[in-house]
């Protein structure tokens, strides 16, 4: 029988970069709607910290492809940081709104917050409301 997604991936975690991905992957894989979104958005922050940008953006689009909300505005927001920080700022606030959007609202707070720092959110917006609230 198969280990958990959590077991493997804290055994991989602790051992080497390649054994985490297959891990991930695994869990991608598993036809679990939140175990893939959160295996997805998990590998996200592997392939970025290994300068692995494409990857890490495919990552997003399969969690914000997953239908679990939770871990889609989490992707949404990974990618407004990713585009914000490679200084495109237009992708980034499209991603920080589709973050804010399913009404998550942890990532939601976080993603008008960075709306608010880019200058793209007015004072008197449902952002900036969700920012001040949550911040």
């Amino acid at each position: 029988m198969p280990k958990p997604y959590r077991i493997r991936l804290e055994e991989a975690e602790h051992g080497d970069v390649k054994t985490a991905r297959v891990a991930y992957q695994q869990a991608i894989d598993s036809g679990v709607p939140e175990q893939a979104a959160m295996a997805a958005v998990d590998l996200r922050v592997l392939e970025y910290e290994q300068g692995k940008l494409h990857a890490a953006r495919a990552a997003c689009q399969t969690a914000l492809g997953s239908g679990v909300r939770q871990q889609a505005a989490r992707a949404a927001a990974n990618l407004g940081d990713m585009d914000h920080q490679q200084g495109n700022l237009d992708a980034a606030r499209v991603a920080y709104q589709q973050a804010i959007n399913p009404g998550i609202p942890k990532q939601a707070a976080r993603a008008a917050a960075n709306l608010q720092a880019l200058g793209s959110v007015p004072a008197h917006s449902h952002a900036a409301r969700v920012a001040g609230q949550h911040i």
